[in-house]
């Protein structure tokens, strides 16, 4: 498969991380309809801020793109998204992500909680001998996602399965006010909800579309 965007970490991404924690802290935050993803997310941030969402999306595909040589515009969407651990701070596989790919170009995530769990980041994967895994009980996740009783043996059977085809080639410690994105065709997933005392909080955000004169790695290849 041909990815577009490198796998990418940079650490002290805001400049006022607690302004935009105490902002995010401050939303509304919703569940996902039928569970598709853990905890709650709030409204676009397009939505809450239109200033501060174009000043974070400038600021991250500034990484990639020169504006003051080249025109580039794109559709991003992003969240703040905030949530506990399942069943307390038991490493569980109930408090550890599935592995997935995103519907979109690119993908990330900016860890926004002091003195995190470091364990708590994300890793990228590389599906072994190019074998698909079955597909997954997803009533077991959106169950879970939704409140709902979930058996333990269970839901560790059905993702033990799937995380045997696949290895681990990246991992993303979280660390306060750090950025990380990746291709969205990778696999990928968050490593850890348990979180100490605190909620894990984050801003999710995800490319849609680019409009340039091509893709970073595109263009690194063109060059290559």
């Amino acid at each position: 498969m041909s990815f577009s965007f490198p796998a990418l970490c940079i650490d002290d991404f805001y400049p006022n991380p607690d302004e935009v924690r105490k902002f995010a802290l401050e939303q509304n935050f919703y569940p996902a309809d039928g569970g598709t993803y853990p905890g709650k997310r709030t409204d676009h941030l397009h939505e809450l801020d239109e200033d501060f969402f174009n000043y974070f999306c400038k600021r991250f595909m500034n990484v990639f793109y020169n504006y003051e040589h080249e025109e580039v515009n794109w559709v991003i969407s992003s969240n703040f998204q905030l949530f506990p651990p399942y069943k307390g701070n038991n490493e569980t596989a109930l408090n550890k992500g599935i592995i997935h790919r995103d519907m979109a170009i690119c993908a990330g995530v900016i860890y926004l909680t002091p003195n995190p769990n470091p364990d708590s980041g994300t890793s990228i994967y590389h599906l072994k001998d190019n074998v698909l895994p079955k597909q997954l009980n997803h009533d077991l996740r959106f169950d879970l996602h939704t409140g709902k009783e979930v058996d333990d043996e269970a839901f560790t059977k059905m993702q033990d399965a799937n995380d045997s085809k696949f290895e681990e080639t990246i991992r993303f410690q979280n660390r306060y006010n750090r950025l990380i994105s990746y291709d969205a065709g990778n696999y990928h997933r968050a490593n850890s909800y348990v979180h100490n005392d605190q909620e894990r909080l984050i801003q999710v955000f995800f490319v849609e579309q680019v409009g340039s004169d091509g893709l970073p790695l595109d263009r690194w290849r063109h060059w290559s």
